[in-house]
């Protein structure tokens, strides 16, 4: 069964069997192929039920992890779900960006205004009136996954992510113009090659040769050539993108994630579509697809996404190591040694093995498990690249 991508949007006590217990509201989410992010309420989870579903390869949760068989928060502590002065704090899941790639709006999970759990979407200013409205309230902390840093040049509150984590990218689409009512007689006169272009006209005009060359190809196979193209991308980003398509359909979503990516070279794309089309799960992406980890370093990612590593992989998510480092730490987690030890950038590749050589041996002294660890680390080094 395939696993299912899963939010936590709030904490609170509720009755079950006659007690009060409390609980997590749960969201099922996906990001669309039109770049909108999709989210589904569940219903009330214990932590107990959270975790089994979690170690059971059940569900991912984004702004959460387990750590000796407890609920951990990854994107802000959990215990920051908890009301302060009457204010139950939200979760902020993506940035809502125009399409020219300016910041509009967040799409926000938790309590709308008549007290139920709902996915809103906030412009700027409503962000800004909540904040303001939270601080005339001494509330601190109103969102359980950002931090406030304070206000921008232009008046808006400037809201940061914690190190490590990411928000999704939500690309809005303009609105509908309001419908014309023209007069009959004069539609007669309208002759039908001058009718309105569409926004996919818009979009495709706004293409260079090569990049229409590429998008006719797709147009010819009924591939939905929108969904991953981005005139920011070059002739050589989008033919990565669009090869991919080719291959598997059902990776559309992710691909068009990379698409909004263009900063990432032809080298990252490749490697990051490679990796969905393996079965990297998508939650991966915001973590995976950064300037700042060369092709080589996604490949590793991508292996130890499809290990299901887990938690592991969170010391691997640094975007100041290189490949060698994040390989050491990648040989680490295969053997099941303690990475935390030496997940640091600054240890060398050098200090890294020699490390994990160390504790290595003491594992395997303590379990008997030499000869299948070294052959395992010996199959997955040899695949590194």
């Amino acid at each position: 069964m395939a696993q299912s991508n899963v939010v936590l949007v709030s904490r609170d006590e509720i009755n079950r069997n006659n007690k009060k217990v409390q609980a997590y509201a749960v969201f099922a989410y996906s990001m669309g192929a039109d770049s909108t992010l999709k989210t589904k309420p569940l219903r009330y989870f214990s932590e107990v039920e959270l975790v089994s579903a979690v170690n059971q390869g059940q569900i991912v949760i984004w702004n959460a992890i387990v750590e000796n068989n407890k609920l951990k928060g990854n994107m802000g502590s959990l215990d920051r779900f908890d009301a302060v002065n009457g204010i139950k704090p939200v979760v902020v899941m993506a940035r809502c960006y125009d399409m020219d790639d300016n910041v509009v709006g967040y799409r926000v999970l938790g309590y709308n205004s008549k007290n139920e759990l709902a996915t809103m979407g906030w412009n700027l200013k409503k962000m800004d009136a909540y904040c303001k409205f939270a601080k005339d309230k001494n509330v601190s902390a109103p969102i359980q996954n950002m931090m406030i840093k304070g206000i921008s040049d232009d008046g808006h509150v400037i809201l940061a992510v914690y190190p490590g984590t990411e928000l999704y990218k939500e690309v809005l689409k303009p609105a509908k113009e309001a419908k014309v009512v023209v007069d009959k007689n004069a539609i007669e006169s309208v002759k039908e090659d001058k009718q309105e272009k569409t926004k996919t006209d818009v979009l495709y005009d706004r293409l260079s040769p090569e990049q229409k060359k590429i998008v006719d190809e797709l147009k010819a196979k009924n591939l939905d050539w929108v969904s991953i193209t981005n005139p920011k991308l070059s002739a050589k980003q989008l033919r990565v993108l669009a090869d991919a398509l080719k291959e598997n359909q059902k990776v559309q979503q992710g691909l068009h994630y990379i698409a909004t990516k263009p900063e990432l070279s032809a080298e990252q794309m490749e490697r990051l579509s490679n990796g969905l089309i393996t079965g990297v799960n998508i939650k991966y992406l915001p973590y995976f697809a950064k300037k700042e980890y060369d092709a080589g370093s996604i490949t590793i990612l991508n292996k130890a996404a499809k290990k299901k590593m887990g938690n592991g992989i969170r010391y691997m998510l640094n975007s100041k190591l290189n490949k060698a480092q994040i390989t050491q730490i990648y040989n680490g987690l295969i053997l099941g040694i303690d990475v935390s030890q030496y997940a640091d950038e600054k240890f060398t590749p050098m200090q890294m093995s020699e490390i994990c050589s160390n504790l290595s041996v003491s594992r395997w002294n303590q379990e008997g498990s030499t000869s299948i660890a070294r052959e395992e680390l010996m199959k997955q080094d040899a695949s590194l690249d």
